[in-house]
């Protein structure tokens, strides 16, 4: 099981990847989360919902309040990641992240993280998705959409290439 913040739920949506993740974990959001990730009338929201409504994302409802507030305060990240993080941390899974500030705070709290691009390379590696040029469409998209380093894209090209570093 993995508690998901909306950054990264939502790359994996936009994506078309978040099906695919689905077969391999289990994902738990919390309500603040499904909120952030359901508010908007999106392609990605209405993926989201869906998984949700079919009980393939489970919601956890009881964070606590004060202790994600403090969360907030202290590592000054918003709601929903800090309410992803407050569940990971008590739950003692990893969280998925895609926001700085986020993982900087997982490192502090020393909770471990993934990002999209974990997942993307996971479901390649795994022959979920075989198809290289696949892979790489859902590498640029994630390039597009996500806030990644250019090394860590090429990287990331490399590896699915099957180029050695």
């Amino acid at each position: 099981m993995i508690s998901f913040d909306s950054s990264t739920l939502i790359l994996l949506a936009k994506i078309d990847l978040l099906k695919e993740t689905l077969q391999d974990i289990e994902i738990i959001i919390t309500d603040i989360v499904q909120k952030e990730c359901t508010i908007k009338d999106t392609y990605d929201a209405k993926i989201i919902s869906a998984l949700i409504a079919s009980n393939h994302i489970k919601v956890e409802k009881k964070v606590s309040k004060k202790e994600m507030h403090l969360i907030m305060k202290d590592l000054n990240i918003n709601a929903g990641e800090a309410s992803a993080l407050w569940l990971a941390k008590n739950r003692k899974i990893p969280l998925a992240t895609d926001d700085g500030p986020t993982i900087k705070a997982c490192k502090v709290f020393n909770i471990p993280f993934l990002t999209a691009i974990h997942f993307l390379l996971d479901i390649f590696e795994s022959g979920i998705i075989s198809d290289r040029e696949m892979a790489l469409v859902k590498v640029e998209r994630l390039a597009t959409y996500g806030r990644y380093n250019h090394r860590i894209i090429e990287s990331v090209i490399s590896r699915i290439k099957g180029e050695k570093p």
